[in-house]
């Protein structure tokens, strides 16, 4: 029996889509899959009653908005390739389900006092390993993203008299970078890689598992979530503190458009929702600036 899925994954990886997206295709496909296949149903035979019946189990699971219209969004183009590639015939059984609206949410990030806070509290807990403390100041101190720290190699650093560089190689977009680490991150680092350096590990991975291999997102998820989680809903992780730094760069000053090649952003538009003025800073500008002054 054609695997579908599989001959389409295959078609998007020609086409430069990065590994994390080719990894989320598949695994929402497979599950549309496997929510059709308790229903005797093979794939490229779905109709409108299953697409359907989909869309509302999604919203019976609790899935937010933004979530479920992800998800019908990747199906639906599914099926619009199994349409152009002749192996479906009709109408793409998604294309009247309606997106779900979407509550516009500002961005969550940490202030100045509880990352402070989180500082402390993180030098208290002997559960909490150095090599963790330092995955959090790497994140903090260049505001990459969960992939990219998990494919930094040692050969990806490099180092000038006055700044520290990363070189993000294949990140969202498939587009490689530069991004400049803070000093104090990069002092945090050069302790950490001696201790790697001891362990005889060989693939060159800057934070690798216990074995030595590249880290997983999810293990990388778990560590953070639970730094974060001292001051923050547990449920928050890496994403907070790109949110945070992104905010701390346009409150001292940076250009935006420098916080977009930081962060590895295509279009301006993109780093705007990532930042969050403190009221504080803005009842000063108003203060400062406003006619009626």
């Amino acid at each position: 029996m054609t695997d579908h899925i599989h001959l389409y994954i295959r078609s998007l990886a020609t086409k430069g889509f990065s590994e994390r997206t080719l990894e989320t295709y598949s695994e929402i496909l497979r599950g549309y899959q496997n929510y059709l296949n308790k229903r005797s149903t093979l794939i490229h035979l779905s109709t409108k009653g299953n697409a359907r019946q989909y869309s509302l189990s999604l919203i019976d699971k609790g899935l937010n908005p933004i979530t479920i219209n992800h998800r019908i969004i990747i199906v639906r183009a599914f099926f619009n390739w199994l349409k152009r590639d002749d192996y479906r015939k009709g109408p793409n059984p998604f294309d009247k389900i309606d997106k779900r609206p979407e509550a516009k949410l500002l961005p969550v990030f940490c202030h100045e006092g509880q990352i402070k806070l989180l500082y402390k509290l993180v030098e208290e807990d002997n559960s909490i390993r150095v090599g963790d403390i330092t995955m959090f100041d790497c994140f903090f101190s260049t505001g990459i993203r969960t992939s990219e720290l998990c494919n930094l190699k040692e050969i990806d650093i490099s180092e000038t008299d006055d700044f520290t560089f990363l070189k993000i190689r294949s990140g969202k977009g498939n587009k490689d970078r530069e991004v400049i680490m803070q000093r104090w991150g990069w002092d945090s680092l050069k302790k950490h890689l001696i201790g790697v350096g001891l362990r005889g590990f060989k693939g060159g991975w800057v934070f690798p598992n216990q074995h030595g291999n590249k880290m997983l997102r999810q293990d990388v998820y778990k560590t953070i979530r639970k730094i974060i989680g001292k001051v923050k809903d547990k449920k928050m992780g890496a994403h907070t503190i790109r949110h945070t730094y992104a905010t701390y760069l346009m409150n001292n000053d940076t250009p935006i458009k420098g916080i977009q090649i930081q962060l590895g952003h295509s279009t301006v538009a993109t780093t705007q929702r990532y930042l969050h003025l403190d009221t504080a800073r803005i009842k000063a500008v108003y203060d400062r600036s406003h006619p009626k002054k």
